[in-house]
């Protein structure tokens, strides 16, 4: 089935590019071309992107009707540019951003005003989709007297203060620390905090004797508070070898299971010999052969697998994480975990959460995680401009059905009026754990 993929997708362009050339004046063939483009995009992602259901229900995302206010927007242009439609699609689109790594990227550097630098473009679309998640995570990373500087010349498209304050932003960044710890009660409440996985390996070294020293000085303590709630993600490796492995003392065995349809993006992944070696370092057993998905729903029950979701899937197989003790760097804390999540905690710290819950290791205080992973990431070019848009395939389930997309549900939501931080403390001093 493979082979037949690529002229399976020549015979859609060439078709689109026969409706353009017989449907319209020469006048308006460059918006022919703009709709051909989006129309592949549409194909490409109803063919191949699982998450259609979950955009929905969980993030309030309709594609189909961004797809339809996008092709308006191109038949009541004048003239548009190829810039202008890369900018189009970033806008439109913007409420999908992250959902299983979605993204469209800019072709064309015209696209970016003169002399923004990329760091400060690429917060200035953030700011537009969330302007609340932007201006709390620079708060987070260089306070907020410099944060709201720089906002303000974001929001005037000051470019010349762009780049001053650009540097310094930079600057702080790189400085700060990625890990922080604090002693909340002498010899009973210790707290952990880890701002990102997405850190140089040499850092990464660095950071792993911190936090393992630090569990060393909280060995006999009640309670571990670690704080995910800002932490957009990174290597799979870090919350793996660096937080999980030093805290358990017993294996555990994490079940999940991936679905995939039978489009050629998914099953390009499928190796000869049939064997998915995909995401090797998380999941450690792997049962390989696929399974249609009827299959699968008689031989598990999945009561959160939801059926519109299903019906755009085809096949499915069962993997397992297993978490074990690192015996060069165990940790002796035995004590009460507790995990701080919110809607920002995605990627890499969305997997730590669903493994810290799923194991028992930890109970989870906060909001319901971002998502964001669906395993492998492909990415697709327009036939006509060349604009490059990248998501993930892979629909992963926990146990019970439900997608990781979807996000981790927590043991205790944020009591009224209360962060996180607040809540635990309540929680701890109330006694309920």
């Amino acid at each position: 089935m493979i082979k037949v993929i690529p002229t399976a997708i020549l015979l859609v362009i060439l078709l689109f590019s026969v409706a353009c050339d017989n449907a319209l004046p020469e006048a308006d063939v460059e918006d022919c071309l703009f709709l051909e483009d989006l129309d592949y995009m549409m194909w490409v992602l109803e063919s191949n992107f699982p998450f259609w259901g979950v955009a929905y229900r969980d993030r309030g995302v309709d594609i189909a009707e961004i797809f339809d206010d996008v092709r308006t927007t191109i038949r009541n242009a004048d003239d548009m540019t190829e810039i202008e439609f890369n900018n189009l699609l970033i806008d439109s689109f913007r409420p999908l951003r992250g959902i299983a790594h979605f993204s469209i990227s800019r072709r064309f550097r015209e696209a970016t005003s003169d002399g923004v630098p990329p760091f400060a473009a690429m917060l200035t679309e953030e700011f537009m989709v969330d302007p609340n998640f932007v201006r709390q995570r620079l708060y987070d990373l260089v306070g907020q007297e410099l944060a709201e500087l720089f906002i303000e010349a974001l929001q005037n498209n000051d470019v010349s203060e762009i780049v001053r304050l650009n540097e310094l932003v930079l600057s702080k960044i790189e400085s700060r620390e990625n890990v922080n710890t604090e002693i909340i009660e002498d010899g009973r409440i210790a707290y952990l905090s880890v701002a990102s996985f997405a850190v140089p390996n040499y850092r990464e070294h660095i950071e792993e004797q911190q936090i393992f020293n630090f569990f060393e000085e909280i060995q006999d303590f009640e309670h571990l508070i670690i704080d995910l709630r800002r932490n957009p993600g990174g290597s799979l490796f870090y919350p793996l070898e660096q937080l999980i492995r030093p805290l358990v003392h017993d294996t555990h065995i994490v079940d999940a299971f991936v679905f995939v349809n039978d489009s050629e993006c998914v099953l390009a992944f499928a190796p000869p010999d049939g064997r998915w070696r995909f995401m090797g370092p998380l999941f450690t057993e792997i049962e390989n052969e696929l399974h249609p998905i009827y299959e699968m729903l008689q031989k598990y029950d999945l009561p959160e697998l939801n059926d519109l979701d299903a019906e755009r899937l085809s096949y499915g197989f069962r993997v397992s994480v297993r978490l074990f003790p690192r015996p060069a760097i165990q940790s002796t804390f035995t004590g009460k975990i507790w995990l701080l999540t919110s809607y920002f905690t995605g990627s890499a710290a969305q997997v730590a959460t669903w493994l810290f819950k799923e194991s028992g290791l930890a109970t989870l205080v906060g909001d319901v995680t971002a998502g964001y992973f669906g395993g492998t990431s492909i990415r697709r070019y327009l036939p006509n401009t060349g604009i490059p848009f990248i998501f993930d395939v892979l629909y992963i389930t926990d146990h019970n059905g439900r997608p990781l997309e979807a996000g981790t549900i927590p043991h205790h939501f944020n009591r009224p009026g209360m962060d996180s931080m607040e809540t635990v403390l309540a929680l701890i001093a109330e006694g309920e754990y």
